[in-house]
């Protein structure tokens, strides 16, 4: 049913209304202009590197503050970061840090394909307390985009201290428009999402940012013994990251010509060319 979610307790299978809970963000609307930095981010990840792209955001002294973490992807559906990584670690002081353990909100694309809330994404949105956003669609006009709230619902106990009611976790859709801000609030509401989805035809991100997002090969034929194509980067046997080599677009061209390994169809979802390093 419409606005319900299924609980699964001790007890047996629930089925709750999300409708008489009341559900409103006291959280501050994200700006604007982050927003359309952020999903700027997205864009580029989907066209030039056909793959996904993740920013976090959190509130430090009463503002909104964005990060890009040094993020991996494989394929074009997969994005992941380690905020314990050195390069991450680095970036995050203590105070940014406690305040991500407090809010820390998420921004991620699902490159071509529309915007939804995977298994992958609930697993990684677990432990992330605030608002989430999936965006998709990236090479359209407008994106698809996907909302919802993390929610952590203690158990209840009765006045001696008994627990009554098991804790529930749950991820309730939301409106775009109750999360982020339009220039013009006054606008009816269906206006207002549009003017959020409208795709930009310029990137407007920093333009570091893109040096913190790295298309990897997770797995290659043995046969190739740990060695790459070149205009390929991977992972060796140790799982080290090895650099891509650089090679022009004739030596590219011939080479998949001459060799069904170097084809899409031996390499499968593993494959990619990195023709940008």
């Amino acid at each position: 049913m419409k606005n319900t979610t299924k609980l699964e307790t001790r007890w047996g299978s629930v089925t709750m209304s999300l409708e008489p809970i009341g559900m409103s963000s006291h959280l501050p609307k994200l700006p604007y202009d982050q927003w359309r930095v952020a999903c700027s981010y997205m864009r580029w990840a989907a066209l030039t590197q056909d793959s996904e792209a993740i920013v976090s955001f959190t509130i430090l002294n009463d503002e909104w503050v964005t990060i890009c973490w040094h993020q991996e992807a494989s394929g074009g559906l997969h994005i992941k970061f380690d905020t314990s990584d050195l390069d991450n670690s680095a970036m995050i002081s203590a105070e940014l840090e406690e305040a991500l353990n407090q809010i820390h909100c998420t921004l991620h694309s699902h490159n071509k394909i529309g915007a939804s809330q995977s298994g992958d994404d609930a697993d990684d949105e677990l432990q992330k307390h605030g608002w989430h956003i999936t965006v998709g669609n990236l090479n359209n006009p407008e994106m698809s985009e996907h909302c919802r709230f993390n929610v952590n619902m203690m158990a209840k106990r009765d006045e001696q201290g008994h627990k009554i009611g098991e804790a529930v976790q749950f991820f309730p859709k939301a409106k775009l428009t109750s999360i982020v801000e339009t220039p013009i609030e006054e606008m009816p509401e269906n206006a207002r999402k549009a003017y959020l989805l409208a795709n930009l035809d310029e990137y407007i991100h920093p333009k570091e940012w893109e040096d913190r997002h790295d298309k990897i090969i997770y797995r290659y034929p043995a046969t190739q013994r740990g060695k790459l194509f070149p205009g390929l980067k991977g992972r060796d046997q140790f799982g080290n990251v090895g650099p891509a080599q650089t090679v022009d677009e004739d030596e590219w061209d011939k080479l998949e010509e001459e060799s069904y390994m170097g084809s899409e169809e031996y390499w499968g979802e593993y494959f990619t060319k990195d023709k940008s390093k």
